[in-house]
């Protein structure tokens, strides 16, 4: 066979348009060392390495450690990461078998039968039956891949399967984080439940006495009405309370993957008594440390694989075709030396005129590519604020609970002296009263501050990517 078109494939390659507008922000973009010394004076966040990978062990809650650990090996969201790395796994075998040879065998065998009048004599036999082949063949193809289109295409497949690993890491650490955030609203609001049945009762109990003086015409009874509404407002607060509970023990029955569960949970007991441990050198690593942002920066690298695929096509294609086998109109000869037939062709295609087509799917290319990037890009942006309003978070949360407590310790000094001097018949039983809603109220408070500490301490945690690495960024 001649190759005298081959010269010409080339000299006859289509030309195409590219440009590539975005670039992934530099690290420069993610400098958090101020926000980071600024969390460092704070009482909630000390010098230290990353999180451990079973990072929920720092609050000190086996209860919380049996929930993550049970949500993580039962809920759907973990089996769908898996699921998509294996298809993911299948997606790069099936790119890989672009590289190798293909084999096919035909073959095409006739069994016929003829009519009474149609039929034919063999000998001194007469047939009715015919059986007959025409063609056995083997079949072999090979695509040249000269502009790299099966290698870039493998290699995107590559990338995207451990994006798919990084984005099971990911969905790991939002379970875990979401989960931890659920826990410790429940804790809150256990708390702060039993903080507003004592007001609850504190609040009866004056309304009770407040009676009595109505009824003996001390009091005019706008201040009963008055208590009254307090006592109602709580009583509505104490029920809101229970159904926020409820609530949140139906999440975390959905997440751990049992909707039956909802009352797993006894008496959550979480603590945050030492400082959350944090690098000095977050800024530099944060990029490696995010699983999000590592999955979408090989999604960037297998989009830029694809616009080099997309540029291939506009060159020509060369394909390496060869065929052998017999053939022969009777079974009994097929497989005869005379019967045996091959064919070696090598064919080339390249693209003349495709109405636009090629100058489409590159231009489909470089715009998944671009938004690759710029997807890229708003995840680093989303991760530096993240760090900083958690740094922010926890700092503005120890400075409130630092003046909560002082406050906590003044009205219990105030309850005490007003207690002793109802004892000395100084004050009466309306004032302790009400010195025991003040320390509630702050104490009220001061759980409320509690969980913002609790819940910027596990936002912190997520935004730094959890116990996740990628040693490979």
């Amino acid at each position: 066979m001649k190759y005298y078109f081959l010269p010409l494939l080339f000299l006859l390659s289509g030309c195409f348009p590219h440009c590539y507008r975005g670039r992934p922000l530099n690290l420069e973009c993610t400098d958090l060392a101020p926000q980071v010394q600024e969390g460092f004076e704070s009482g909630s966040v000390c010098k230290g390495e990353y999180p451990d990978e079973k990072w929920w062990t720092f609050f000190q809650d086996p209860q919380l450690d049996c929930l993550i650990e049970l949500s993580l090996a039962n809920h759907p969201d973990i089996k769908i990461a898996e699921a998509r790395i294996m298809m993911a796994q299948e997606e790069a075998l099936e790119a890989r078998s672009r590289f190798l040879p293909h084999f096919f065998l035909f073959g095409d065998l006739t069994r016929e039968k003829l009519s009474k009048f149609g039929s034919r004599t063999q000998g001194t036999a007469t047939l009715q039956y015919i059986t007959e082949a025409t063609t056995l063949l083997s079949s072999a193809s090979y695509e040249l891949d000269i502009w790299k289109k099966n290698r870039n295409t493998y290699d995107a497949t590559i990338d995207e399967m451990i994006a798919q690993v990084a984005d099971f890491d990911q969905a790991r650490l939002v379970l875990s984080t979401t989960i931890a955030s659920v826990y410790f609203d429940l804790q809150y609001n256990l708390d702060l439940l039993r903080i507003v049945n004592e007001r609850l009762k504190a609040r009866e109990e004056l309304y009770a006495l407040l009676l009595q003086r109505f009824n003996n015409g001390v009091i005019a009874q706008f201040e009963l009405y008055e208590t009254d509404t307090e006592v109602q407002m709580i009583r509505d607060q104490a029920f809101q309370l229970e159904g926020f509970i409820g609530i949140d023990r139906h999440a975390l029955a959905a997440l751990i993957g049992n909707a039956a569960c909802t009352d797993l949970v006894v008496e959550p007991a979480a603590v945050f008594e030492t400082p959350l441990p944090l690098p000095c050198s977050l800024s530099i690593d944060l990029l490696a440390r995010r699983p999000d942002i590592n999955a979408q920066r090989w999604r960037v690298q297998a989009s830029s694989l694809m616009v080099k695929v997309a540029k291939a096509q506009f060159f020509p294609e060369i394909d390496l075709l060869g065929y052998v086998g017999f053939g022969s109109f009777k079974l009994a000869e097929m497989f005869k030396k005379p019967t045996l037939t091959w064919v070696a062709e090598a064919v080339g295609k390249l693209p003349i005129f495709t109405a636009g087509k090629l100058d489409a799917q590159l231009g489909i290319s470089r715009e998944t590519l671009e938004i690759a990037v710029e997807t890229y890009n708003q995840l680093v942006l989303n991760a530096v604020q993240e760090v900083s309003d958690a740094l922010t978070g926890l700092k503005t949360a120890d400075r409130r609970i630092d003046a909560l407590q002082k406050a906590i310790t003044d009205s219990k000094s105030l309850y005490a002296l007003t207690y002793d001097r109802f004892v000395n018949n100084i004050d009466d039983r309306i004032a302790v009263l009400n010195a025991v809603e003040n320390v509630l109220v702050q104490e009220e408070l001061e759980t409320a501050v509690q969980l913002e500490r609790f819940q910027s301490a596990v936002s912190l945690i997520k935004a730094i990517g959890g116990g996740y690495n990628d040693s490979s960024y």
